[in-house]
């Protein structure tokens, strides 16, 4: 496995990490200013297609989920990214990377999967690591 792949597989893992216990901080040092993050309707989860462009409207996005209760720090729930494929972008300081995501409600009781979906992402390497640029999720109907 290649030194990008990890690094690629490594910031994902903290990227949900960070949407489900991290800080907002947290959450935006793993993102680049120009970051867009496109979601089709999830109605599993009620969330309404959107596509969010900037680093403010996907950490604004992400406020809105948490003060709904749908995700972050206390509200039980959990993403669980797997089956990473990571590929060369069009030049070395770019990463492409498809992979599984499920949503888990219910921890500490009875876990359900609520969702389950892709991610397909580009990443770019800025200010010293390697930070999501774009994000297209796809969801299992």
């Amino acid at each position: 496995m290649s030194t990008v792949s990890v690094e690629i597989s490594n910031a994902l893992a903290r990227i949900a990490y960070a949407a489900d216990f991290g800080s907002m901080q947290e959450y935006a040092d793993l993102l680049t200013d120009d970051v867009v993050w496109v979601l089709p309707d999830a109605p599993a989860v009620s969330l309404p297609a959107q596509e969010r462009k900037g680093i403010e409207a996907v950490l604004a996005g992400a406020r809105e989920r948490r003060e709904s209760g749908l995700q972050g720090p206390g509200t039980a729930s959990m993403h669980v990214v797997t089956n990473i494929s990571v590929s060369p972008g069009e030049n070395e300081d770019e990463a492409l990377s498809t992979a599984y995501w499920h949503f888990l409600t219910g921890l500490g009781k009875v876990p359900k999967l609520v969702q389950s979906g892709t991610y397909h992402d580009r990443f770019v390497f800025e200010r010293g690591a390697w930070l999501l640029a774009h994000r297209t999720i796809g969801v299992v109907r």
